[in-house]
């Protein structure tokens, strides 16, 4: 399966025909390797794509579910989270009520960890976490916090780097080999199927994630979701990017400094 350009434009036409999700803005090589992988596995010449797009709405959900990045786990980057507890929680730990938003959250795994983190440190009762993507599947995943034993023991050596300070498995609880998110951690957290462009109809945060999103977008869309980022931050807020991310020669990188230049936190000064 080899998609030109022309045909790869009139897909993504299709799909935010059916649902409003647009996929212009993406990186093209990407977006049109993903695409040709789920026409190749659904065995749809780009007619027959077209076709089924312009009838079926689980057609073209299953497509973006598809064609969308969810690669994510629970304390990815362990270092990442380790440094987040030193650098960021004691300005968090200052405030009265503390916002979050993790942008392009996929199935919720870092929202949780993070949250996990926060009880630990006993801000999570003070804090309210949103997690927003353009997956409606990923997002309804993220809602019900469910994860099989074998899926949950391949986080612990992850949860033990990152500097928790007690027992993963705690968090949970487990029927039938499948694992439940308990309450005191789930209930903080909220997920909403939003598109990264819209703004969340929530005050500003105190802390935004949107690691391992950018790299998927070309420049100008980097740019505006930078512009929503930095808009939706409060005065002294934290930005949290991406390893391969970086704020460095865009036009917003005056208004941050560098608070960790390998782990990619930023905090707002403009």
């Amino acid at each position: 399966m080899n998609i030109t350009h022309p045909e790869m434009i009139a897909i993504s036409d299709a799909i935010e025909s059916a649902t409003g999700t647009r996929f212009h803005n993406y990186a093209p090589a990407s977006l049109k390797r993903r695409m040709e992988r789920y026409l190749s596995m659904k065995h749809q010449t780009v007619a027959g794509a077209l076709k089924m797009l312009s009838q079926s709405l689980s057609f073209a959900e299953d497509m973006i579910e598809e064609i969308t990045v969810n690669v994510t786990e629970m304390f990815r980057d362990p270092e990442f989270f380790k440094q987040l507890q030193g650098l960021v929680f004691p300005v968090l730990a200052k405030h009265q009520a503390v916002s979050i938003w993790h942008a392009g959250c996929s199935t919720g795994e870092e929202v949780f960890s993070t949250a996990i983190l926060l009880k630990e440190h006993g801000l999570l009762e003070n804090t309210t976490l949103l997690g927003t993507d353009l997956n409606k599947g990923v997002v309804l995943k993220a809602q019900q916090a469910l994860y099989a034993s074998r899926q949950l023991n391949t986080h612990l050596d992850a949860y033990f780097l990152a500097g928790g300070r007690g027992n993963l498995l705690d968090y949970f609880t487990e029927e039938n080999g499948t694992h439940h998110l308990k309450a005191e951690i789930k209930s903080s957290c909220a997920f909403v199927h939003s598109p990264i462009l819209r703004t969340p109809e929530h005050k500003k945060f105190d802390l935004i994630m949107c690691r391992n999103t950018l790299i998927y977008f070309d420049l100008s869309m980097q740019d505006a979701v930078m512009k929503i980022l930095h808009r939706n931050l409060n005065l002294g807020g934290f930005l949290c990017l991406g390893e391969k991310e970086t704020l460095r020669f865009t036009a917003l990188s005056f208004k941050f400094k560098e608070i960790d230049p390998i782990n990619k936190i930023y905090q707002k000064v403009d």
